[in-house]
């Protein structure tokens, strides 16, 4: 080979490495060119599928392609539980070639028929005994268990998932997970043993009871799905399955409750129960489950519920005897691993909560609602003893400890936190710690809603699929972590739960029944697939939802008035300021711009695969909802549903006109014209952002809006979660960055600055006010406000994508350096690569520092920092000397803008020092 241009990096199947358990005909291969040189990157790839026998059954030939993303398999049909490899070899700009190691994927059961096992229950515990007698080669367990399970073979507990299988409409879709259990097998006698919780399969009845809404029961008790095959050396194997043949009976575990917790009895344990050899005569025998099940698909490329990490507490207090109080420093979602000895039956209890009571110093539960969140363990009395719970989870930052045999230390308590695994992606920092925080609590609240489906909080007795909630921060999350499989994953269960007549779910999946979701909530089944596909270059999304989106749309137009306004809604702009519902934003104003919000984003997405007829349609309905909105709801000036006109409004406000000169009328007429019009933040910058604003009006809405920020709000955000999410785009689109600085700085009430330094948030908040008493809802672990941080990685260190090509393919790269922020950093490891935008400046220079990956270009724009005049250098050559641009490897010269000097640069590494020229 010549010389070495480019680097090849994480080879995945189906977004994973060498996933175990796929169960697609056609699974996707992608992978990451670093680029070692300037502009170089792929110009050509072939991939090699083989099966076991050795025989190639796909090859692509020499594909003149730069696409390193998806690349679909065509080959020959894939057989069930078969380990395949694939190899991958690319060819760079200079015609190099460069060979890859052997990756593999192996198959779930992609055939109904091949299932042999039963649906089985019984007890919490199951078991059954099987021998191995020839020379083992390898073992494969399929295995699901409802509400949940752990599955155990020769004493030894069985991968790193917990709370699994993921969560999912139970009579529709069940997740089933593949383990290689070939070192856990051993020739001659084996055991298997299986614990089940109730997870969301089968709720308690007085849990069911106390709920606000009616939770769905899919069954009396836990079941147990189970089968495995044992590979031999000569070629032969052996299935072992669920059926009436296994053991079932009472374990430790005396109550497990999603919510409640989980209640485990040390003295009820079975020494050896998962071990051969145990007698079990005095055990039941399974019964069969008559209940509807649904299908049964692989979990295989999900990012499974693991234990991320331990974490310590950072205090332990004693406010009453008996009472031991620990903090440990951050709100998040998990369960304590606690260290005790006692006499057996001394019973320990751990109560959870994301507060304290300040004055007492003893643990506040108010905002777990009806949840008990509390765990207890009863000891056997035999040395030290360790316990977590199984099939519970909590949100919390403090835990109250009752029961403790002595006295405890800080060290008798640990925590663990446990969410979907998730894999991180995204970075940012920058030179304003609040700026910083904000963006921690967001992580942080993110990661605690991330168990199996996005939750909308995790501490109350609610951790409900809200698919508003979710589809608010979707974005977000996509900088942050990879999302593709678990957005996927999600947008199925919201097209399962959609009815015929085209109405989508509140929650998904349809655990409470709320049907039809509020429109700012279902536009879920619109962004989801928008969110894949922009982030991923992933269009599979697309296609399988096409008619999901369509019959949404549709639905939203059969619920039109006479003018084409939809006026249903639920939630609105939810928890605006020291509220819950919206007060200025009628549900008209929110369900009819998403009306034409929704039709829009599905013209582009039919349009992107080709569905020319559908793209067209609903363009057509965008543009005709768009001129109902401005119909009904445009007042030259401003949005707003009131049917006063401005002499009928001055009317209500005319003994404060009259005072004033006539000159001066007008500026107080608009400075309060949101105040009495039902106008508001949301509903002015809503169409903006949409760009359906016509041309002719949009300086003097723009006006009314930054009007209302700046002064009747007094440089404060007065919106729910919508018009949040859409606040810092249209600010920052009409150039008006340092007032979006100032709002995300803002320490008063309302602001993220007030949560944090004056309430000590560590996650974000449901509502914008802190409310403490038991009849409030106040989630402290709420991520939908999470959408403020795609502003941080966006626009404060500029690192952006191209609106029309997908998969960071085409990167924008253009900070807006706003107020004092002194410096500001990304980066993103991208579905093509690592991209950074990282940029410092003081009084005498700027220092930009770009990477862009193989086979992607960029739009750079360095900025003047606003000096008049200056000079770029790259490196060691000046590439723009203040008048002229300079050739430089890489870069081509666009053009010069007030604020930027803009260039398109190819793959590579570039630093850029940008000084004033006098």
């Amino acid at each position: 080979m010549n010389n070495i241009t480019v680097k090849v990096l994480e080879k995945r199947c189906e977004y994973k490495e060498n996933p175990l358990g796929i169960d697609t005909s056609k699974p996707r291969f992608s992978w990451k060119i670093k680029a070692l040189e300037r502009a170089a990157g792929q110009a050509a790839y072939n991939i090699q599928v083989w099966d076991e026998a050795g025989k190639c059954v796909w090859d692509t030939g020499k594909c003149e392609s730069d696409n390193t993303v998806n690349v679909q398999y065509e080959g020959q049909a894939l057989e069930s539980r078969r380990e395949y490899r694939w190899t991958l070899k690319i060819w760079d700009k200079q015609g190099n070639e460069y060979e890859t190691d052997e990756e593999r994927f192996e198959t779930a059961i992609l055939e109904d028929a091949e299932w042999k096992a039963e649906w089985i229950r019984g007890g919490n515990l199951l078991r059954k005994e099987f021998s191995a007698d020839k020379k083992i080669k390898k073992s494969r367990v399929y295995i699901s268990g409802l509400g949940y399970y752990e599955l155990y073979i020769n004493g030894n507990k069985i991968g790193d998932h917990v709370l699994d299988p993921a969560w999912t409409d139970f009579d529709q879709k069940i997740y089933y997970s593949v383990y290689d259990v070939t070192e856990s097998v051993k020739k001659g006698k084996n055991a298997v043993g299986v614990m089940l919780g109730n997870g969301r399969y089968s709720p308690y009845e007085t849990t069911i009871a106390k709920n606000w809404h009616p939770l769905k029961k899919y069954g009396e008790s836990p079941v147990l799905f189970y089968q495995q095959y044992i590979y031999y050396e000569d070629g032969s194997e052996d299935i072992i399955v669920s059926d009436l043949s296994w053991k079932v009976s009472d374990g430790p575990i005396v109550f497990d409750d999603i919510y409640d917790g989980e209640r485990y009895d040390a003295r009820l344990e079975k020494d050896g129960w998962d071990m051969p050899d145990y007698d079990d005569k005095d055990w039941a025998d399974a019964s069969k489950v008559d209940e509807k099940m649904g299908r049964l698909v692989s979990q295989g490329t999900f990012p499974a519920v693991k234990v991320i990490k331990p974490r310590i507490p950072v205090s332990m207090t004693q406010p009453q005897a008996g009472v031991y109080l620990y903090d440990f420093g951050q709100n998040f979602a998990g369960w304590v691993h606690l260290t005790v000895q006692g006499k057996p039956g001394a019973v320990i209890s751990v109560h959870y909560a994301e507060l304290k009571d300040e004055k007492t110093g003893m643990l506040c539960p108010n905002t777990n609602r009806n949840a008990e969140a509390l765990d207890t363990y009863t000891c056997k009395g035999d040395g030290i003893e360790i316990f977590e719970p199984h099939f519970t989870y909590h949100g919390f930052r403090y835990i109250e400890l009752r029961g403790y045999p002595g006295t405890p230390s800080i060290d008798s308590v640990q925590a663990r936190v446990v969410h979907s695994s998730v894999e991180r992606i995204g970075s940012f920092s920058c030179g304003n710690e609040l700026i910083n925080k904000i963006h921690s609590n967001y992580v942080w609240t993110q990661v605690s809603n991330l168990h199996s489906v996005p939750t909308d909080c995790c501490q109350r007795d609610e951790r409900m699929g809200w698919v508003g909630d979710a589809q608010m921060s979707a974005e977000a999350a996509a900088y942050n972590f990879d999302m593709a499989q678990f957005y996927s994953k999600f947008e199925g269960d919201i097209r399962e739960s959609q009815l015929e007549t085209g109405s989508v779910a509140g929650v998904s999946p349809a655990y409470w029944s709320c049907y039809p979701a509020d429109p700012t909530y279902a536009t879920a089944c619109v962004e989801f697939p928008w969110v894949v596909s922009r982030y991923y270059d992933d269009d599979r999304i697309v296609e399988e939802s096409l008619e999901t989106m369509t019959k949404w749309v549709d639905y939203l137009g059969s619920q039109e008035d006479e003018d084409g306004i939809v006026s249903f809604g639920l939630f609105g702009d939810w928890c605006p300021p020291m509220h819950a519902n919206p007060v200025d934003t009628p549900f008209e104003i929110t369900s009819t711009w998403y009306y034409c919000h929704d039709a829009l984003m599905v013209s582009r997405m039919a349009a992107r695969i080709g569905k020319k007829d559908v793209a067209q349609k609903y363009r057509e309905v965008a543009n005709k909802v768009a001129d109902a909105f401005n119909r009904r709801f445009l007042k030259v000036d401003r949005y707003s549903a009131s049917k006063f006109s401005d002499e009928e409004l001055a009317e209500k406000i005319k003994s404060w006109l009259n005072v004033l000169p006539e000159d001066q009328r007008p500026a107080v007429m608009k400075r309060y014209a949101t105040l009495y019009s039902s106008s508001s933040q949301t509903a002015n910058l809503l169409p903006l952002w949409l760009d359906i604003t016509p041309e002719e009006n949009v300086k003097d809405v723009l006006e009314t809006l930054v009007q209302d920020l700046e002064v009747t709000r007094a440089w404060h955000i007065n919106t729910g979660v919508v018009g949040l999410k859409f606040m810092f785009d249209v600010l920052i689109k009409y150039g008006y960055e340092d007032l979006a600085y100032r709002l995300i700085t803002q320490t008063s009430f309302p602001s993220f600055g007030y949560q944090i330094e004056k309430e000590g948030a560590t996650t974000l908040w449901e509502r914008w006010e802190f409310l403490n008493n038991d009849k409030c809802f106040n989630s402290h672990s709420h991520p939908f406000a999470g959408s403020v941080d795609v502003y941080f990685y966006k626009i404060l260190a500029g690192l952006g994508l191209d609106e029309e090509v997908s998969g960071f393919k085409k990167i924008i790269l253009k900070p807006i350096m706003s107020g004092d922020l002194p410096y500001a950093s990304a980066s993103v490891n991208t579905i093509r690569g690592k991209v950074v935008s990282a940029w410092e400046r003081n009084e005498e220079e700027l220092r930009y520092k770009v990477e862009v990956p193989g086979n992607t270009t960029a739009e750079l724009y360095i900025p003047k920092n606003a000096w008049d005049k200056i000079e770029i250098t790259e490196g060691t050559k000046c590439c723009w000397n203040g008048q002229n641009a300079e050739d430089v490897e890489g870069m081509t010269y666009l053009r010069e803008e007030e604020k930027y000097v803009v260039y398109h640069i190819e793959a590579g590494n570039y630093e850029f020092k940008v000084i004033p020229v006098k």
